[in-house]
Parts: structure tokens; C-alpha cells; sequence
């Protein structure tokens, strides 16, 4: 066991990483004469103000540091580039040269080639005439039509070769020019160039920070810049003085049109520009559209942006604005006109040529549809229609109805064209193609785990418009071989494998009793049913598991792209045909210790009711380096149509029809974000998992083991093997090196995990990141089998296991592959005193774990 005084050496490890340099180098040597490197910068003084927008708006940018504190090694990597590139720079000049002389010959070529061609065609063309005269002009036109396709494939065939080589050529020149302008492949990908000081864009950016300032409502802010040189190195501050900021005192509505004053002053309380706020510039802007978004949802169809402008007068009181928005009638009108939908037109399968289908017009609630193709139930079309037959037009229902019909994956596209007709009418017309009624696809690919990467292949199958209601049936088949830490037995990689077969019929409704009302209330219309099925087979060294599943679940999005699920129905029959011997023995000894975990590998019956919202904002789930986040509350009732049944179906060995049961509890919460340092080149990434399970009733007290809670791995916490952290301070078995025996999953009823990480580009497709974890699991109860399992106030605080590490990805766009390095740093499971661990040391005793991955891991 290790002392707390290994603590210092984690601050040590982590110094190191800091101060690594690529390279030593003088960061000033090379400079011409007169010419200083921008050393540094920063900004001070802008305590109200958004200080990254402001850093933004400088024009130069000091050569980037080693985590920005040490070290030049972009710099160092264009140096070394550079040497390089000069020493090749006459040879590729000359290459250049040969490669534009050889494309130009190819231009003359080509044409030399066309004119020998006509030439010569013409000169055949004379023999055919020669030869018939005009005695029998239906022969001449025949031998000249046959030879002028033959001409015609000779020439297709000649351009073709042609435009072939001098693709080639293009590329060749394309890569000598690039390399010859912007340098070799070091230079461009890895290398960045010395920022050399330049005090004219010292002084445009200056004015920029200005100017930004007196647009946020600072209008007697000042900007001055200090400069100091030492040893051709500059270093600048920005002083920023920002002073009173100005606030709006007044909002005055002015419009002639009565009606959209009206309006305006109805919802003015939704508008983004008020009185007292402080003036704003862009808060004209969010003004403006909001206005504009307001009557083009109430009818005004021929409204635009122009109509509406602004009038500041700064100069009514210190420090206070008056703002007059101003909207103008249309020329030669007293008004805007208001326009009402009295018509409308649903075509579907426009793509189908209307001359060859027959097509059939049918009017539902109003709506005339026009099929030329494939039938759909009018009703459920109308459920997907939120344009309103006489009805003030709205831009709003015209968006949502485009959407929501999107979403049916039945449709390719949608659009919704209006056309104008007398007295302020509208006539809307929906188009929309239909999608292929059957869909094939094949997939095959690498699922990478905590070890070694297993192939995986898939095949689904999709049937549209199964009966003619625009529902989804889809049939997926899924193989898959992976390789990952066996339960009971971390020292070796094992391979497992996983098969599965689902079904799933949805409905683009919901399949429920409910009113016409309410089925046309938003939330009704963009919602899904979905009866779904499958069987699955699992094998791995521990135990073999057989899971039937079927269930009923509904699914909506709202306005804000929230999702909402409800599982109203889940039921699974899992059995376990096989359980090692080791495994077996395990859970027989938990069991004498007062642990049911047994239980959780019965042959059982599972049912439960669960529901989950989650919502994305920002680019969450992409690769970009933005602002973003995720949350999702979820919670599951596990055991709940058992209630209905009563006791009578229990058996003497507390099962139902022969089957174990369980009563449990599942509530998580899970929330993710992602905040820029410097926009698109470095972020920090956070995460939050809580979560708890617990079992009820009189049945026994235990959960399937697959609702239990587990943390450790690629997607946790990445210094510890997958599963095996916890449960709290329970301190595993010793091996005979004086290792822990992490031989088995350590399933807990809570969970607390913490996750940070600063990502940021290294150079090129690569990344790096350096993260933090925390994160443990414990039982509601003290078991005997696992001491200090149970979750306690006053201790839990403690038991967090933390470790940390460094990762490089590769970012392709479509794929991220991710390796981290974690390292201990605390290990609640050790004694007091020697809870801070060697973490440092990459083998043996305490070696690292390494993780492979692809995607993010939150």
C-alpha cells in the first residue's frame, strides 16, 4: 500500500504533462531583422463584458503554447518543415513548370485532335456522295447517318481519354502549387507560422473591441493598448475602460396599420427589447425578427424584414437610450393586407408522372388530396397537417406541417408552396414525394470496447405504408464478437458474441383512446406508437443469457426538439442456461452472506413501465468544439401489471407461472455540456450521472442484474476496469503480488459519477484531451458480503474513486477514434492513509489502463 505522500507525486506527473515541450527551441531565433514575435497578449479591465467575444476581435494571435502555458512545438514543427520545404523548393519549381507546359499541350492536343476528326469526316462524307450521287438519296442519308454515330462514338470515346489524363494533371498541379504556396505537409498540417507583430492590426483591432463595446450599450467605453518589447519579443495589453452603460428608457411602437400596432402591443410582453434593459444593438435585430415572426404567424404572407427600422436617440438623458421601432405601410397602401388559407391541396407521390397514374382526388376535413401513386389514410394525414383551412396564414403551422410529415420516414421531401387568389386569399398546396416502399441495408463495422475491437454485422429490412396508414414495419438482425474484461476474470481477454433479431411496427399516431382535440394538439400530431419484439442471445465465459422481449411504447417531440418517451408496456422472459463454475460458487457465497444477486440469474419474468425526456442543444454529438449539452431524466417501475395479478398466481417458491419476479424502482438523471476556451481549437467537457434502484414489495430483494448500476471503463471512469469500482469503501481480495483481485462486476443501487475534460485540436485530424473522473456506486444496505458497501451522508463524499488521465483522438467527421491513458489517483477501497495510490507507474503492480474507443465518452 502506498502513503498519502504519493499525493505529491500525482502533482508531480501532472507538472511534467504540462511542461512537456516538442522540441527546444529559441522561439525568437530566424526573426529578421525588425521583425518582434508576438509574445503575448491579454485583455483587462472588461469585468461587465463577454472577455472570449472581445479576445476574438483581435486580429493576431500569439503562437500556440503546450496546454498555453509552455513550450512552442507548432512553431518548432513549421520550423523543421520549413528547412525542408526550402531545400526542395528549386526542384518542385521546375516540376511545376513541366506539369503547366505538359497541361497546355493537352489543351492543343485535344483541339488538334477534334479538327483532324472533323477533317477527316468531312472528307468521307464527300466519298458517300460521290459515290450515290442523287439518284438515291435514301441510301446517301443512311451511309451518312451510319457514319456520323460513328464519328460521334469515335470522339465521346477520344474526350473521354482526354479528359482522363488531364484530370491527372489537374491533381498533379493542384498538389506541386499547394505545396509551393502554403509549404509542405509539416508546415500545413502540424506547423504554425511565427506570428510576427504588426501594429497597424494592433490598432484595427483596437477599434474592433471599441466598436464592440458602444454596440453592447457602452458608448463612452475606451480602448487603449500597452506594448512593451524585450528581446524581440512583444508582449500587449488591451486596457479596457467600459464606464456607465446606456439602458433603453423608452420602446415606442410606431405603425400606421392599426391592426399590426394592435398586434404588436397584444404580445409585447414577449418582445425581446424592453425598457430599462441595458441598450443593446443586437437586441434590434432579435427585435426585428421577432416582429417579423409575429405577423408572419398571423396572416401578414407578404410581410418581410424591410418594412421594419429603428430610431435611436442617444442624446435625451445621460446614460439612458430612446428606441423607436418603426413599421411602414407597403407603397401605395394604408396597410398590410392579411391573408386567409381557403384552400387546400396535399399531393402525394409528385414525382409520378400524372399522365401515366391516374390520379384520384379526395376530400377529408376540408384538405383535397391528390394521390397519383400510393394510398394513404386521410385521416392520418390530416393528424400531420397543421395548416388550417380558413385560417389567417402562419409561417409557424407551414414550418411544423413541413416537419412533422418529414419525420414519418415515409416522405423524401415536403414542401408547401402558396399561391396567391382575389380578396386576401391563399391557396396552399403540400408537396411530397414518397420514399421507396421497401428498404435493404447491410452494414458491417467494428464495435470497440475496453480491450480488443470485434466486427459486428446488421441487416434490416423496412415495409412502408404497411396498410396504407403510412406505418413502419422494420425487421433488423444483428451478429456481433466483442472483446472484453471477463466478469470473473479481468487478466484475460475473452471473446463474446451477441445475436439478435427485432421487429418493430410504427404508427405515425398514437394508438389510444383520445379526442379529436386532443389528437390535434401538437404533441398528438408528431407523435409515434411503436409495438415492438425481439429475441436476443448473449454468450460469455461467466453465463449464457435467452431474453424475449416485446412491449408498446409512444415517442413526440416538442416545438424545442425535446423528446419524450413512454414505455407503457415491457415485458421480457429471460433465461440462463449456463453458468461457469467459478461464477456459480460466487454468487453462492454472496448468497450465504446475506446477498441475493443469485436471483438476478434466474430464469425470470421482467415487466416494467418507464418513461425518459431528453433534450440536445448546440452541436451535442457532433465532433465540432462549441457550446452544447444533453440532459435526460429518466424513471422505470419495474414489476407494476404483477400488482394486478395478486397472490394467486404466486407459487410456494415465490415465483409467478414458474418464473422469478421482481418489484423495483429505476430513477437517473444524466447531464452533459460542453463550453468553448478558445472557439472550434479547445473546450470543457463535463458530466453528471446520478442514479438509484431499488427493489419492493414481498417478492425477494433483488433486481435483474442488468437494471443494477456499475461504473469503471472507457465510458466512465477510465483508470479502473469496466464494472469493477465499489460498491463505496469495500475493499476487494488480495492477490498473492499484493494486487486487488478485480475478478468480478461490482453491481451497486446507486451511482454518482463526475467527468472532466479539456479537449482542444492538436494538428491536422488529431486531438488531445486530459480528463478527470470520479465516481463510485453503493447499496442501500450494509452487506456482510462486501463491507462498506452501504451508501452513508456523513462518509460518501470520501468513497469517490478518482482518476485521471490524457487521450489522443482522431477525428475523421464521420468517426472518432479515441485512446486514453488512465491513471488511480484516490482509491476509496484502500486503508486510511493510503488511499492516494502510484497511479504513475504504466506497468506492473499499478499499471494504467488503456482504453479504446470510438466517439466521445459523454
Amino acid at each position: 500500500m502506498l502513503s498519502n505522500q504519493n499525493f505529491n507525486i500525482h502533482i508531480r506527473i501532472m507538472l511534467v504533462m504540462l511542461l512537456a515541450v516538442i522540441g527546444s527551441c529559441s522561439p525568437t531565433k530566424q526573426l529578421k531583422e525588425g521583425e518582434y514575435l508576438l509574445f503575448s497578449q491579454e485583455i483587462k479591465g472588461a469585468s461587465k463584458s463577454n472577455k472570449p467575444r472581445l479576445e476574438q476581435l483581435i486580429r493576431q494571435k500569439p503562437n500556440r503554447k503546450i496546454l498555453g502555458v509552455a513550450g512552442y512545438p507548432y512553431l518548432e514543427a513549421y520550423r523543421i518543415g520549413k528547412k525542408r520545404y526550402e531545400e526542395q523548393l528549386p526542384k518542385d519549381s521546375v516540376l511545376l513548370k513541366q506539369l503547366i507546359h505538359e497541361y497546355d499541350s493537352l489543351v492543343k492536343n485535344q483541339r488538334k485532335i477534334i479538327y483532324l476528326l472533323n477533317d477527316d469526316y468531312e472528307q468521307q462524307v464527300e466519298k458517300v456522295v460521290a459515290k450515290f450521287g442523287d439518284k438515291d438519296s435514301l441510301s446517301v442519308y443512311r451511309e451518312l447517318y451510319k457514319l456520323d454515330k460513328e464519328h460521334e462514338k469515335d470522339t465521346l470515346s477520344i474526350l473521354k481519354k482526354i479528359r482522363k489524363i488531364r484530370l491527372k494533371g489537374n491533381s498533379k498541379i493542384t498538389k506541386v502549387k499547394r505545396k509551393i504556396e502554403e509549404g509542405n505537409w509539416l508546415m500545413r498540417s502540424v506547423g504554425e507560422p511565427p506570428s510576427i507583430y504588426d501594429g497597424s492590426l494592433t490598432e484595427v483591432s483596437r477599434k474592433q473591441i471599441e466598436k464592440h463595446l458602444k454596440q453592447k450599450g457602452y458608448f463612452d467605453a475606451e480602448v487603449t493598448v500597452d506594448v512593451d518589447t524585450t528581446d524581440k519579443k512583444v508582449s500587449q495589453v488591451f486596457n479596457v475602460t467600459e464606464n456607465t452603460p446606456s439602458k433603453v428608457r423608452i420602446v415606442d411602437i410606431i405603425s400606421q396599420d392599426t391592426a399590426v400596432h394592435t398586434l404588436i402591443a397584444k404580445n409585447i410582453e414577449k418582445a425581446p427589447l424592453k425598457e430599462s434593459q441595458r441598450f443593446e444593438e443586437s437586441r434590434l435585430e432579435k427585435e426585428r425578427d421577432w416582429i417579423y415572426a409575429l405577423l408572419r404567424k398571423n396572416g401578414y404572407y407578404d410581410f418581410n424584414k424591410g418594412y421594419i427600422y429603428f430610431e435611436v436617440d442617444t442624446g435625451a438623458s445621460p446614460n439612458l437610450v430612446d428606441v423607436s421601432v418603426l413599421i411602414d405601410a407597403p407603397e401605395n397602401q394604408a396597410s398590410h393586407d392579411k391573408y386567409i388559407v381557403d384552400e387546400i391541396v396535399f399531393e402525394t407521390d409528385v414525382a409520378i408522372n400524372a399522365r401515366k397514374v391516374k390520379q384520384d382526388t379526395v376530400m377529408y376535413e376540408g384538405v383535397a388530396y391528390l394521390d397519383k401513386g400510393r394510398k394513404y389514410s386521410k385521416r392520418v394525414l390530416d393528424s400531420k397537417v397543421l395548416i388550417e383551412k380558413n385560417a389567417p396564414y402562419s409561417e409557424q403551422a407551414t414550418a411544423d406541417t413541413r416537419r412533422v410529415l418529414g419525420n414519418m420516414d415515409i416522405f423524401k421531401f415536403v414542401n408547401v408552396n402558396y399561391e396567391k387568389k382575389d380578396n386576401g386569399h391563399l391557396k396552399a398546396h403540400i408537396f411530397a414525394s414518397s420514399l421507396d416502399k421497401y428498404q435493404y441495408s447491410f452494414e458491417t463495422g467494428l464495435n470497440v470496447n475496453d480491450r480488443l475491437p470485434g466486427p459486428f454485422a446488421s441487416f434490416t429490412f423496412k415495409n412502408r405504408n404497411v396498410f396504407n396508414g403510412a406505418e413502419v414495419w422494420q425487421i433488423q438482425g444483428r451478429y456481433s464478437l466483442e472483446a472484453q474484461a471477463s466478469a470473473s476474470n479481468t487478466q484475460d481477454t475473452y471473446t463474446g458474441q451477441e445475436i439478435g433479431l427485432n421487429s418493430s411496427l410504427i404508427f405515425p399516431r398514437v394508438m389510444f383512446p383520445l379526442s379529436r382535440s386532443l389528437r390535434r394538439k401538437y404533441f398528438a400530431r408528431s407523435a409515434q406508437t411503436k409495438l415492438f419484439s425481439g429475441i436476443s442471445y448473449t454468450e460469455r465465459p461467466e453465463y449464457t443469457r435467452l431474453n424475449l422481449q416485446g412491449g408498446l411504447s409512444y415517442q413526440w417531440r416538442n416545438r424545442k426538439n425535446a423528446l419524450f418517451n413512454l414505455s407503457l408496456v415491457d415485458l421480457s422472459v429471460i433465461n440462463t442456461p449456463f453458468i461457469s463454475e467459478d461464477f456459480d460458487k460466487r454468487l453462492s457465497d454472496l448468497q450465504e452472506e446475506g446477498n441475493n444477486l443469485i436471483y438476478s440469474f434466474d430464469n425470470s419474468f421482467v415487466s416494467s413501465v418507464s418513461a425518459y425526456y431528453s433534450k440536445a442543444k448546440g452541436n451535442y454529438g457532433t465532433s465540432q468544439l462549441g457550446k452544447s449539452s444533453f440532459l435526460k431524466l429518466y424513471a422505470e417501475l419495474g414489476g407494476t401489471y404483477l400488482n394486478l395479478l395478486g397472490q394467486r398466481f404466486v407459487d410456494e417458491n415465490d415465483r409467478i407461472f414458474g418464473l422469478r419476479y421482481f418489484r423495483f424502482m429505476k430513477f437517473y438523471a444524466d447531464l452533459r455540456q460542453s463550453l468553448p476556451i478558445i472557439p472550434n481549437v479547445q473546450q470543457l467537457a463535463s458530466r453528471l450521472h446520478i442514479g438509484m434502484v431499488k427493489s419492493y414489495g414481498d417478492g425477494v430483494d433483488a433486481i435483474p442484474y442488468e437494471k443494477y448500476f456499475f461504473t469503471g471503463g472507457s465510458n466512465s471512469n477510465r483508470a479502473w476496469r469496466p464494472r469493477r469500482i465499489g460498491p463505496g469503501s469495500f475493499t476487494p481480495d488480495v492477490n498473492p503480488d499484493g494486487t486487488f483481485d478485480y475478478s468480478f462486476e461490482q453491481p451497486g443501487e446507486i451511482i454518482m459519477e463526475a467527468n472532466l475534460e479539456w479537449r482542444a485540436k492538436l494538428f491536422s485530424i488529431f486531438n488531445w484531451a486530459f480528463f478527470l473522473d470520479a465516481s463510485n456506486v453503493w447499496t442501500f444496505n450494509e452487506e456482510e458480503g462486501r463491507p462498506g458497501s452501504q451508501f452513508q451522508f456523513r462518509d460518501f463524499w470520501k468513497e469517490f474513486a478518482v482518476g485521471y488521465g490524457f487521450g489522443l483522438r482522431l477525428d475523421f467527421s464521420y468517426l472518432l477514434i479515441r485512446f486514453d491513458v488512465g491513471l488511480k489517483m484516490y482509491d476509496p477501497a484502500r486503508p486510511d492513509g493510503a488511499k492516494f495510490v502510484g497511479g504513475y507507474q504504466f506497468f506492473g503492480r499499478e499499471q494504467a489502463e488503456y482504453n479504446l474507443a470510438i466517439g466521445y465518452p459523454f
